[in-house]
């Protein structure tokens, strides 16, 4: 199989199942199980094996797509001069949406929430969070992937190895910033840390072992924390909605900048 005709695969897989909903709060996986329409389209294709970021909106997929080798043609009004795997991309003033067509006149994508909203439960509540529906609508683009082995050469280092984590500056715990691996932000921007300077982390999840020290239950530790899901605040991350004050992680390195000062773990021993 193909990286087209895998990325096709992959897209309706995760539409057949029921656990991935509609949300712009948990839009990638590290977030939970949801996708929005533009992320559910970055993650098919990264995973398929072209090299588009997880990270990005339907504003950023002209340039992040055609860097990678998808070949970028305006919208002619007919879905039957389509090929299976091409995305659609909806790229103007008025409209901002995409699709991928998977033949037969269907495209799959996510649509809306059950709220009718841009967030809802997790998981799709009413079998069209994410789902296979004939085209609707009008274009702006049609992206079509590059063949196996035409890509551009990548102008970016590859992505390190390291422990994956996130984390959250909304005490709510409902919008999260990008995912680091290591000290490497997958958003492509050159922190080295996984928070914003100037404003408390809520909360932080990995896939790892970790446990945190927050305003609220100083000098006591929460609970640790084994699942990596930043959707469930019970289980998948660690935090309780006020500013944690220090990290902990068995056998690595998390760092998160909180307020202007470094909080560090290094081999399971919390350093400021």
């Amino acid at each position: 199989m193909g990286r087209r005709e895998r990325m096709v695969q992959i897209a309706l897989d995760i539409a057949a199942d029921d656990s991935h909903g509609y949300s712009q709060y948990r839009r990638w996986p590290w977030q939970g199980s949801d996708f929005d329409c533009s992320s559910l389209m970055y993650w098919c294709a990264n995973q398929a094996g072209y090299d588009v970021p997880t990270s990005g909106y339907t504003g950023t997929m002209l340039e992040d797509f055609t860097a990678a080798g998808f070949r970028a043609d305006p919208w002619d009004g007919n879905i039957w001069d389509c090929e299976p795997g091409d995305i659609l991309l909806a790229h103007n003033g008025s409209r901002q949406h995409t699709e991928m067509y998977v033949g037969g006149g269907d495209n799959v994508g996510a649509h809306i929430a059950e709220t009718g909203d841009i967030d809802g439960a997790p998981g799709d509540q009413t079998g069209n969070e994410i789902s296979v529906s004939p085209n609707w609508g009008s274009w702006d683009y049609v992206l079509t992937p590059p063949a196996d082995g035409d890509d551009p050469q990548p102008e970016h280092e590859p992505q390190p190895e390291g422990v994956r984590y996130c984390a959250s500056t909304d005490p709510d715990g409902r919008e999260w910033l990008d995912e680091m691996v290591g000290t490497h932000d997958t958003g492509g921007s050159d922190d080295t840390w996984a928070g914003e300077l100037g404003k408390a982390i809520y909360f932080i999840a990995a896939n790892c072992k970790l446990r945190v020290m927050t305003a609220a239950s100083f000098p006591e530790w929460l609970p640790w924390v084994d699942e990596y899901d930043a959707s469930d605040t019970e289980n998948g991350c660690a935090g309780d909605g006020t500013p944690i004050l220090l990290v902990q992680a068995e056998g690595h390195d998390v760092d998160v900048h909180r307020m202007g000062e470094w909080n560090g773990v290094v081999d399971g021993v919390t350093i400021r």
